[in-house]
């Protein structure tokens, strides 16, 4: 597909992905919709280590929580 973007040209071409139908997952308005499976998985883009600015970052990972621990606010009473 060739597109354009101020002024420069490129030519696009979208990644196919193959699917197989599924059960019937539900109607709207009046009709099925069923869904779509992968045929198989998608592959994972490797993970690079950059710098921008002087700070290093990564690409392909995902960011990982500080703390799975619900933080605690302190409560504070009136009548003290």
């Amino acid at each position: 597909m060739k597109l354009q973007y101020r002024g420069v040209s490129y030519e696009y071409n979208p990644p196919e992905v193959e699917t197989t139908l599924g059960e019937v997952g539900g109607k709207y308005r009046g009709l099925d919709w069923r869904f779509h499976n992968l045929k198989k998985p998608p592959v994972l883009q490797p993970t690079v280590s950059l710098k921008y600015r002087g700070v290093y970052y990564q690409t392909g990972t995902t960011p990982i929580p500080n703390s799975t621990q619900p933080t605690k606010t302190p409560s504070f009473s009136t009548q003290q």
